[in-house]
């Protein structure tokens, strides 16, 4: 007899669903373990990038390096008695000297565009995105919650939540459509 009533209330223990409160603290656990993990790894990942950058940059220059031409000086005199050969070797270094210049002139504008690119982004964007993840994970538990007949009261309550602390994202408004339809059918 006594393992029949054990085995009825193992039965019935598989059978209740979780504790409401338990699971909201295990979510909010779980929302706080993801934020967390997706910083790290969009640092991991910003990190990897930069490092690969650097080493195709570093093997780029080893294997194509900077020509100087070396042949190439000014001419020490300069008027109206200079040569033909001598006016083609200044007007030769001139040209690669402006190239020179001009490149860096270009490395340097394309430095001070990704700096401003890199000092403009907005950290309020990235908060923004957090909060649509963390009412994202309120209204998925709440839908979970309302999946079970026991709990749509939990459920409702979730997405009253969701609706007060986040009540100007997409989320919200979800929660809104979702509780109404709840309350629709508890008058129905």
């Amino acid at each position: 007899m006594n393992d029949d009533l054990l085995e009825k209330i193992l039965r019935e223990a598989d059978k209740t669903p979780p504790r409401a409160d338990t699971a909201a603290s295990d979510m909010t656990m779980r929302v706080v373990y993801a934020v967390r993990r997706r910083r790290s790894m969009r640092i991991a990942r910003s990190v990897c990038i930069s490092s690969l950058l650097v080493l195709v940059l570093a093997s780029w220059l080893v294997l194509h390096p900077i020509s100087r031409p070396q042949n190439i000086s000014p001419v020490k005199k300069v008027g109206p008695s200079m040569t033909l050969p001598e006016l083609q070797r200044e007007a030769e270094w001139r040209a690669a000297l402006a190239e020179r210049l001009w490149n860096q002139e270009r490395v340097s504008k394309e430095a001070s565009r990704l700096r401003r690119k890199i000092a403009a982004s907005d950290p309020a964007d990235e908060i923004q995105q957090r909060v649509e993840f963390a009412a994202c994970a309120m209204v998925w538990q709440a839908d979970q919650f309302a999946k079970e007949p026991d709990l749509t009261q939990k459920a409702a309550d979730v997405y009253r939540q969701v609706n007060a602390s986040f009540p100007q994202t997409h989320w919200a408004q979800v929660a809104r459509q979702r509780l109404a339809k709840i309350e629709a059918r508890k008058e129905g």
